[in-house]
C-alpha cells in the first residue's frame, strides 16, 4: 500500500501459469459487475490493507446460484458463506456464468446408467415362456385325459376278462341246468323265444313234486353265481345290480316250488273254526316266508289278493246261513250258485286265482328269459 492508499498490488507466488502477471487495480475491479467489494468506508485510511479487505466483506453475501453436478459423486451442493475459503487471496472473484454451463451429454449418461432392455428382446422372451407353458399344459392334459384313461381301461379290461372267465365257470352250469336240463358249462348261446325250455316245460307239467325238486338244484348252481360275483365286484357295480334283479325273479320262483301256495282247505278250516281275522293273518304269515324282497308288485300281493276274494264267499255263506260242514262239502255253493250277486262274488275270485297263476308262470319265464341280461354281461 502506498501513502495515498489508492493503488494496492498484493503480490504472490506459484500463481498459475496461464493467470495474468499482476493483479488488477481495486477500481477496476469495482467497476466489474460480478464484484461488489467497498473498501472506502470511513476511518479506514490507516488501516491495514488486509483488515481493510476482510472488514468490508458482508456478514450475509449474497450466495450465488447453486450448481451441482449430476455425475459427481460427491454432490452436496454445499456453498460456504465466505467466498475466499480454500481460495487463493490474490485470485479475482468473478460471476459465474450459467448460462454456458453445458448440458450433460448422451455418452455421458451411458457411462452411468446402463441401456434399457430392448422391448423385442422382451416381447419374444415373453412368448418364449408363453409357448412353452402351453405346451406343458397341453401335455399334462393328454397324460390325464388320454393316456391315463386309456391305460386304466385296459387294466380294467384285462381285470374284467379274467373275472368273467371266473363268473361264466359256474354261471353256464346253473344255466344249462335251467335251460336245458343238463350239467355243461358250454355257451348258452342267444335267446330263442320259440323255444321251451326245459323250466317252462316243468311248470306247466303242474307237478309240484318235480317242480319242488327242480328248483332245488337249480338253487345250489345259483348260490355259487351269487358267491363269485359278490367276491369280484362292489355293491355298485353293474354286475351286482343285474345280479340283484335276477334274483328276485328267481327267489319268487324258487320260493313257490319249494313252498307251494298255502292250502285252501287250511284257510276254510280256520275260517269255520276261528273266524276270519285269524284266518286272513295265516295267510300273510305263510307268505312272509317267501325269500323275495318285493311283496307289492309279485306274486305274493296277488296270492294274498286271491285269499280275500275267497273270504268274500265264506262271509256270504255266513250271513245267509249256511255254515260248518256244509261249506266244507259244497253244499253252500250249490245252494247259491244261482243267485246273482254270489255269482259276482265267485266270478271276482276266479279272476284273482288267474291272476295269481299268470304271474307265477311270468316269474318262471322270467329266470329263463333274464338269463341272458347275466350273460350278456359276461360273456367275451
Amino acid at each position: 500500500m502506498n501513502d495515498d492508499g489508492v493503488g494496492i498490488s498484493i503480490p504472490h507466488n506459484d500463481q498459475p501459469t496461464d493467470a495474468p502477471n499482476e493483479a488488477p487495480a481495486i477500481d477496476e475491479v469495482a467497476d466489474n459487475e460480478s464484484t461488489t467489494l467497498n473498501i472506502n468506508a470511513p476511518d479506514s485510511i490507516n488501516q491495514n490493507p488486509e483488515e481493510q479487505l476482510e472488514s468490508n466483506i458482508p456478514e450475509e453475501p449474497i450466495q450465488p446460484a447453486q450448481m451441482t453436478n449430476p455425475y459427481s459423486s460427491s454432490n452436496s451442493g454445499r456453498v460456504y458463506k465466505n467466498p475466499f475459503r480454500n481460495r487463493d487471496r490474490n485470485e479475482t472473484t468473478s460471476s459465474v456464468d450459467t448460462g454456458n454451463v453445458a448440458p450433460p451429454s448422451f455418452s455421458d449418461t451411458t457411462t452411468t446408467n446402463p441401456l434399457a432392455p430392448q422391448p423385442n428382446r422382451d416381447r419374444k422372451k415373453v412368448i418364449k415362456i408363453a409357448g412353452i407353458s402351453v405346451g406343458v399344459i397341453a401335455l399334462i392334459a393328454i397324460i390325464f385325459l388320454v393316456i391315463i384313461p386309456l391305460i386304466s381301461n385296459i387294466i380294467r379290461d384285462q381285470r374284467l376278462s379274467a373275472n368273467n372267465r371266473e363268473i361264466r365257470a359256474v354261471f353256464n352250469k346253473y344255466a344249462n341246468f335251467v335251460l336245458n336240463g343238463t350239467d355243461s358249462d358250454e355257451e348258452i348261446g342267444e335267446y330263442d323265444p320259440n323255444k321251451i325250455y326245459n323250466i317252462n316245460s316243468l311248470y306247466r307239467k303242474d307237478d309240484a313234486k318235480a317242480l319242488a325238486a327242480f328248483y332245488k338244484e337249480a338253487n345250489e348252481k345259483y348260490a355259487k353265481v351269487k358267491e363269485k360275483v359278490n367276491e369280484l365286484y362292489s355293491e355298485d357295480d353293474e354286475y351286482r345290480t343285474r345280479l340283484a334283479a335276477y334274483s328276485a325273479v328267481f327267489s319268487l320262483s324258487y320260493s313257490h316250488a319249494i313252498l307251494g301256495d298255502y292250502p285252501e282247505k287250511d284257510f276254510v278250516e280256520t275260517f269255520i273254526t276261528e273266524g276270519e281275522d285269524i284266518a286272513a293273518q295265516n295267510v300273510k304269515d305263510f307268505y312272509a316266508d317267501y325269500q323275495t324282497e318285493d311283496y307289492s308288485s309279485t306274486y305274493i300281493g296277488d296270492a294274498v289278493n286271491y285269499y280275500d276274494t275267497v273270504l268274500d264267499v265264506l262271509k256270504y255263506y255266513s250271513n245267509h246261513g249256511c255254515t260248518g260242514n256244509k261249506i266244507l262239502s259244497g253244499a253252500c255253493f250249490n245252494q247259491f250258485s244261482e243267485d246273482p250277486t254270489f255269482k259276482r262274488i265267485v266270478s271276482a275270485q276266479n279272476d284273482a286265482l288267474e291272476r295269481k297263476r299268470t304271474v307265477m308262470m311270468d316269474a318262471n319265464n322270467n329266470v329263463c328269459e333274464k338269463l341272458w341280461s347275466i350273460y350278456e354281461q359276461i360273456k367275451e
